[in-house]
């Protein structure tokens, strides 16, 4: 197991300053997309992510 520091991570408010939406590690864009690999698929946090936001959950990523 590791962890990862990525340059594009704002902190105070958790989004992604190079996508400019909410950072969800490894989604579409992500720099982390192709080299990494998640205990839990990139699209089942994407769901999550938007149901905590009272959003639409993505059909598909």
């Amino acid at each position: 197991m590791s962890s990862f520091s990525c340059p594009h991570y704002d902190a105070r408010d958790e989004t992604c300053k190079l996508l400019k939406v909410d950072c969800v590690p490894g989604r579409p864009g992500c720099v982390l997309q192709h080299n990494s690999k998640f205990a839990v698929p990139v699209e089942e946090r994407l769901r999550r992510k938007a149901i905590e936001k009272g959003e639409r959950p993505p059909d598909r990523v």
